[in-house]
């Protein structure tokens, strides 16, 4: 069993994928690496490299380097900024032999414009009204076509960062409109947000999947879950997976109106409640260990039914 590297793992979701690996397969000999040297995901890995920021430039050259040195098997990102230039690397990578977790074309370039998802899905059920903020468009249109208060948003970021409501003609005259924003009509409440996690197999179905209502705190991320039936979000799964094909874990986000899921957007990987995942059953790491590494499409688990809350806790190493 060759060695599995996760980057990020001073990041909730680096060390995420660590603990919810060493959770069921403890024998894995897993390698981490961050730009911190106090990385709290050290205390989980059997291996911690001090690494450079990815933008730096010798950053291509210290992960080959690395992946050779340590004949690595498989690759998980634990910092989303990185994955771009795990694409780009891909083919390099693969050729000694480590598999690289990453999502397909197709899901990584819908994943990383909300505009762009939006275009996609404009004609499903599961389309929420969106408009691009541009210099051509007004207040009164926008509010006339959306509803008033209406959001923007980045076209690409996560975790609600950047994220603005406008009620009115005074919020509206801080709103940049240079085409990086959407504006989109606010759906439900802050209590009908759901997060979901499925493994596509690439060929347009998935195989696996798990919902959680959330809670989010307020650096965007999930604070607070409870696990749900997934019926009422099988038939928009399906649609994602027509239209983007993913493969590998990929996590959706949904807002729920009446009863009908409406899509956020698609983060094409392994998301930060991965480790609260893990802990109702739905181990989206080691499903996509098995995938990648030894070519094994994951059954749908047996889900327990259960409500978590993150909290922060004290570590002395």
């Amino acid at each position: 069993m060759r060695p599995v590297l996760v980057s990020g793992v001073g990041a909730v979701i680096g060390y995420g994928i660590v603990r919810s690996l060493k959770q069921r397969r403890p024998q894995i000999h897993v390698i981490g690496t961050d730009i911190h040297d106090h990385a709290v995901g050290q205390a989980w890995c059997d291996v911690f490299i001090k690494c450079p920021p990815v933008i730096a430039e010798h950053f291509p050259s210290f992960l080959l380097e690395l992946i050779r040195d340590h004949e690595i098997g498989c690759v998980f990102s634990g910092f989303p900024q990185e994955i771009p230039f795990l694409a780009s690397l891909q083919a390099e990578l693969e050729d000694d032999n480590a598999r690289v977790v990453l999502n397909s074309a197709s899901s990584l370039a819908l994943g990383t414009d909300k505009w762009e998802l939006a275009k996609a899905v404009h004609l499903e059920p599961l389309a929420i009204e969106t408009r691009l903020v541009t210099s051509q468009v007004c207040f009164d249109d926008l509010a006339g076509a959306l509803g008033c208060p209406f959001v923007v948003k980045p076209r690409a970021g996560s975790a609600s960062r950047g994220l603005a409501i406008i009620s009115g003609k005074d919020d509206w005259r801080h709103v940049i409109r240079d085409g990086s924003l959407i504006a989109q009509t606010i759906i439900g409440t802050a209590d009908d947000e759901y997060t979901a996690a499925i493994h596509g197999d690439g060929e347009g179905a998935f195989t696996a999947s798990i919902v959680m209502r959330r809670w989010l705190g307020r650096e965007g991320n999930t604070v607070r879950a409870e696990v749900v039936a997934s019926a009422p979000f099988l038939d928009a799964f399906r649609s994602v997976c027509e239209l983007a094909r993913p493969i590998g874990p990929t996590n959706l986000q949904f807002r729920l109106d009446r009863g009908i899921p409406y899509l956020l957007e698609i983060n094409p990987r392994i998301s930060s409640s991965t480790y609260m995942r893990s802990l109702c059953g739905y181990n989206e790491a080691l499903m996509a260990y098995d995938h990648y590494v030894n070519g094994a499409l994951p059954e749908q688990p047996v889900v327990q039914p259960r409500r978590l809350i993150r909290y922060c806790e004290d570590r002395v190493w």
